[in-house]
């Protein structure tokens, strides 16, 4: 899958799972979704694009720890998904992930207001 088609497919994610316990829910019955997520941030990026990636990832993977009420029989919880995060990702890994993103070239040219011509 291509760059741009990555960043869309963590995009629309971030957008469905946003204070949504079902959707949440939805993401956390799937293995194969959260190993991506959790090793793309584990991932030191050695490109902006995979800055870009490892950011959006964390974001995701934040969101599914942070929404209340989701309720889920499955190898993943958010209590696990938290408890991964501390142990194998790290506090600091995790940060960084979301500071490179805010960092980045791409985020930051995306937050400019278009200037009319």
């Amino acid at each position: 899958i291509s760059f741009i088609g990555r960043v869309g497919l963590l995009l629309f994610l971030i957008h469905w799972v946003f204070d949504c316990p079902r959707a949440v829910a939805a993401l956390l019955c799937s293995p194969t979704s959260v190993r991506f997520l959790t090793s793309s941030v584990e991932e030191l990026p050695d490109s902006e694009e995979k800055k870009i990636i490892r950011g959006l990832a964390a974001v995701l993977l934040g969101l599914c720890v942070v929404t209340p009420g989701v309720q889920v029989e499955s190898e993943y919880t958010p209590e696990s998904l938290l408890d991964i995060s501390r142990h194998r990702v790290g506090a600091d890994r995790f940060a960084e992930a979301l500071a490179d993103i805010s960092q980045s070239e791409a985020f930051m040219q995306a937050g400019k207001s278009p200037q009319p011509k």
